[in-house]
């Protein structure tokens, strides 16, 4: 397209107009009468008589000068940091802001009243490297990778707090879009730490870091808690852990003479607990303690250096312990050592607890997690000026933080927040912070590294105009009060603008910018080294001959990071299971083949894909249980995968596998594997090889705008069920939402599927119990039990399906007393258990053990008609990605696939839509980690994929705004609409 000269000279004048709000922001008079609009209405942060006495702009820096009536209000370090983040309003242009308070000498800078006036710290430890190492490749912590030494400090921001004006516990901002800010920083630091480990770094959080209700502190001084030791051990004379005593012994060389100080506490539920350990340090003590986990899946050997981190609990690791006690579970510490030197045994804490701090004579009644870092440090052991005793605990929240990371010591310092306007819907974005005066070393580097990579992670992901509101300068405390390490400060986004809350609240969301984050910490220390991979996905084992075992998987591709992020080898860790040794395999191939692996046993794997960046996160369990001879087998899907807003990190933890392997196992001699569902789907495993099939489903559900991949069962799964069904398959499928998934958002052939093969029809959603019980007279009659409520250590099954018999089927289970149906049976051309309440949520084991006897006596007993097998159901295992073996070329069941229609709405709580037409989107296969083997995202016609998005497809039919198929006037016509939206968003929308 040529323009003519008045065309051009159009074209320049809207240039010009189309930037006054840019203009405006940068002008000395806007902002100082933007800063006196922002003191007005928050006169809590500023006081009633604060005033702006000057706006300097300089370049990109602006002054803005407060009246001595802030003087005194300075000394609140949550109050200034309020007033920072307000009066960065003022000015969102400007990259650094910095506030003076006008004295009778004249303006002087905030720091002179609110910075701690004391002397730079010295840090008691820092944990160098081999300070905390892992003994052995079967060790589970640390982790090895390029960040081995580094240690990092993660704060999840504000958090529960006593507030003495109003008597209570108070967290700092209230819910706003489902999200209160101070827990769901704590959701996206969990990530950020795990992601640090990933790469070999040690992580210390400021906030208690298990999201386990329950705690247990063993100690030697506390009679019949589970501590022993042998007779070699003595007690010091010297105070201990919480003023206590504690035990100490020699070191000795040999090990089969090595004495064992053990702690076996109770373990209330079966979980994941955090372990921590605590010790008095000294120059005389061992320089690598040998502590021995004994979890639920092995023995996992740390070594710690006892001669720094004096009394304080010391994170070890976090592992998965059996209920009860008697195992022998728990932790032990050996007297073996090549050191002449003292090994001492003091407390352990297992798991994260409630919190403990009294106020007003009573504690908060919250879990301790979610309390702030006022309440954490000196609960691990931090002196009275790392917590600021003399302040008040909302007030000294805030520096407590970079305090406590200060004593303690560390190489870098993060902080992770959401960020807030206060008018709703207003900004977007991230932004990234450090000191605005002058910072730690490497500050801007760290700043920069972070910032950059989590807006290029989110983009190539999330969305492809994800806002970058730049790097910036400002005094914040937490960033202002560090002194031993680099540090900074981000607001990923927005939790008071719906569209970025949309994001904040979703798992996978929050895995790609921890990883990001990850990655930057690998550049920000210059190890060269790519970021670890993406989990594995399509995992499954087969038996393709007696006694042998094939595990088999494939890499995923990397949405962000590219072939940088591709797997050099693979890690397979076989967990401890019926007495048998935990192990690491290496290899470099995508497939693993055991021949020596005992028959009846119970296995089970994880596979981890690595390269010189770190190891990634851990894949969905295999489980077998071999046969020595021909024999049917069953295989267990796991077909959970869901984290989305309303189920979170704690609510789906993908290893449900175990135990229905490990109750099956117990009953009688039934031979099975496992795979995922996205290999059933794929056509890696051929479900018509089986004589039962197991399909956990627990609470896959697709909400409004939620990925594909989280369909109670996709179309592909549809039909490779009822291809299996139809030759006369068994099958067990158990999930809360198999029902409202479909009948939510499926059509009039998916319910056909429901119908014509899970044999139920959908009455309504939740039972509001969580009692069950047999039908009289039917498979189940008899039976009764619960199943998890959240309390338990399964997670909360809060919305169950209402289930009636479908044609020829009957009600085997109901809820409680009720006659509301819970599961229904078939015994016709196929055998089928479809119940609603999920089979791992039973968590009595008697009643689990029980329910599961009567299903395998049902479905897995009878043979098979060998002429009613697929011909690829022989044992070829090697199946092409592109092969889909299952469905014959004439006769197939047609299901329409749940994935590839949009709910039309929503019911839950949590079902909220993303902003019209701004859903976010995201490649399901590839969102590091929570869910690995989603499928691809489909776009509509008319669009194509970018990143995790689907974007318009240019059309070349003319019309637009495309230079190249515009005229003149109609080139000039969409400037000028560009620029009228420029100045709408630029003067107060979306900034």
């Amino acid at each position: 397209m040529r323009l003519n000269r008045f065309a051009k000279s159009l074209l320049l004048l809207l240039a010009l107009i189309a930037s006054p709000a840019e203009a405006a922001e940068n002008d000395p008079s806007f902002i100082l009468a933007e800063a006196k609009r922002i003191l007005a209405g928050n006169q809590a942060a500023f006081g009633p008589t604060t005033t702006v006495v000057k706006a300097e702009v300089r370049g990109d820096t602006v002054n803005l000068t407060l009246s001595a009536a802030f003087a005194p209000l300075a000394k609140n370090p949550a109050r200034t940091d309020e007033a920072v983040r307000l009066l960065l309003w003022a000015a969102p242009k400007a990259k650094t802001l910095h506030l003076f308070v006008e004295t009778p000498d004249g303006p002087r800078p905030l720091d002179d009243f609110v910075r701690a006036k004391r002397p730079k710290t010295v840090p008691v430890s820092r944990l160098d490297e081999g300070e905390i190492r892992p003994a052995n490749e079967r060790s589970l912590f640390p982790l090895p990778g390029p960040l081995a030494g580094k240690t990092i400090f993660v704060s999840p921001g504000h958090g529960w707090y006593w507030v003495e004006d109003l008597e209570g516990w108070h967290t700092q901002r209230g819910e706003i879009n489902s999200i209160i800010e101070d827990f769901t920083n704590w959701r996206m630091a969990s990530h950020v730490i795990e992601a640090l480990e990933h790469t070999g770094a040690y992580v210390f959080s400021c906030r208690e870091r298990d999201i386990n209700p329950y705690e247990l502190i063993v100690d030697n001084d506390q009679g019949g808690s589970g501590y022993s030791d042998g007779p070699l051990w003595w007690t010091s004379d010297y105070p201990g852990w919480d003023g206590g005593t504690y035990r100490a012994a020699e070191t000795i060389t040999d090990p089969d003479a090595a004495s064992v100080a053990e702690w076996t506490p109770v373990f209330p539920i079966a979980a994941r607990y955090a372990v921590y350990v605590a010790y008095k340090a000294g120059d005389n003590r061992v320089g690598a303690a040998r502590y021995l986990v004994r979890h639920a899946y092995g023995v996992s050997e740390v070594l710690v250096n006892q001669r720094v981190n004096d009394l304080r609990w010391l994170y070890i690791g976090s592992y998965d312990f059996n209920a009860g006690g008697g195992r022998g579970e728990g932790l032990r510490l050996s007297t073996y050592s090549a050191d002449g030197a003292v090994v001492i045994a003091d407390a352990v804490k297992f798991g994260g607890g409630m919190g403990s701090t009294l106020r007003d004579g009573a504690p908060s009644g919250k879990p301790r997690w979610q309390e702030a870092a006022r309440y954490w440090a000196p609960y691990v052991g931090a002196p009275e000026w790392a917590y600021n005793a003399d302040l008040a605990d909302d007030a000294g929240d805030v520096t407590t933080r970079p305090f406590y990371a200060n004593w303690q010591g560390g190489d870098a310092y993060l902080s992770l927040h959401s960020n807030a306007y206060g008018a709703g819907d207003v900004g977007t974005g991230t932004e990234t912070y450090m000191y605005s005066g002058i910072p730690t070393s490497g500050s801007e580097n760290w700043r920069d590294a972070i910032h950059e990579h989590i807006v290029t992670a989110i983009r190539a992901q999330w969305d492809p105009e994800w806002t970058d509101r730049g790097v910036k300068s400002a005094n914040f405390g937490e960033v202002r009060e560090l002194d031993a390490m680099p540090g900074c400060l981000t607001e990923i986004g927005f939790h008071d603008t719906a569209y970025d809350a949309e994001f904040l609240r979703r798992p996978p969301f929050r895995a790609t910018v921890a990883r990001a984050i990850a990655r930057a910490a690998l550049q920000f220390f210059n190890t060269n080294k790519p970021v670890y991979p993406l989990p594995v996905r399509y995992v499954r084992a087969q038996q393709p001959s007696p006694g042998r075992l094939m595990l088999q998987w494939e890499p995923s591709g990397d949405p962000v990071w590219g072939d940088e992020a591709a797997p050099s080898g693979y890690k397979i860790y076989r967990l401890a299971m019926d007495g048998e040794e935990p192990a690491v395999y290496l290899t470099a191939e995508t497939r693993y083949l055991f021949d020596d692996l005992a028959p009846g046993r119970l296995y089970v794997f994880r596979i981890a894909a690595t390269n010189g960046g770190g190891e990634s996160l851990w894949s969905e369990p295999l489980a077998a249980r071999l046969h020595a001879v021909d024999a049917p087998q069953i295989l267990i899907v796991n077909g959970f995968d869901r984290l989305d807003r309303s189920v979170q990190e704690e609510g789906n933890t993908r290893d449900y596998a175990i135990r229905h392997a490990r109750l099956m196992s117990q009953i009688g001699n039934y031979y099975f594997v496992s795979a995922s569902n996205e290999a059933v789907a794929e056509g890696l495993v051929n479900l018509t090889a089986f004589e039962m099939v197991d399909w956990i489903a627990g609470e896959e559900a697709r909400l409004a705008n939620e990925q594909a991949a989280f369909a109670a069962l996709s179309g592909d799964e549809q039909r490779k069920l009822a291809v299996y069904l139809d030759r006369g398959g068994h099958l067990f499928i158990s999930g809360s939402e198999i029902g409202w998934d479909f009948a939510e958002n499926g059509g009039e052939e998916v319910l056909d599927f429901y119908a014509g093969y899970l044999r139920a029809r959908y009455l309504g959603d939740d039972a509001e119990t969580y009692a069950f019980k047999g039908v009289d007279n039917s498979l189940f009659d008899g039976l009764a039990g619960f199943f998890d409520n959240g309390a338990h250590g399964v997670y909360d099954v809060d919305f169950p399906d209402l289930l009636a018999a479908g044609e020829e089927a009957e009600l085997c289970l109901t809820y409680g007393e009720t006659s509301q149906g819970a599961a229904v049976c078939y015994d016709g051309d196929y055998r089928l258990i479809y119940s609603a309440i999920p089979y791992e949520t039973i968590y009595d084991d008697a009643f689990a053990s029980a329910f599961m006897d009567r299903a395998l006596d049902f479905l897995a007993t009878a043979g098979r008609d060998p002429d009613d097998v697929d011909e690829e159901g022989d044992g070829d295992w090697e199946l092409d990605l592109d092969v889909d073996a299952e469905i014959p070329p004439d006769g197939d069941p047609e299901f329409v696939d749940l994935a590839d229609d949009e709910p039309d709405n929503e019911s839950r709580p949590d079902g909220d839509a993303a902003p019209d037409g701004d859903a976010p989107g995201s490649d399901g296969d590839a969102d590091d980690g929570a869910d690995g083997d989603g499928a691809p995202l489909e776009c509509p016609a008319g669009a194509q994929r970018q990143g995790g998005s689907c974007i318009p497809i240019d059309d070349d039919s003319g019309g637009g705004c495309a230079a190249e198929n515009a005229d003149a006037s109609a080139f000039i016509f969409c400037v000028l609409l560009w620029s009228l939206l420029r100045r709408r968003e630029e003067w107060g929308v979306r900034r």
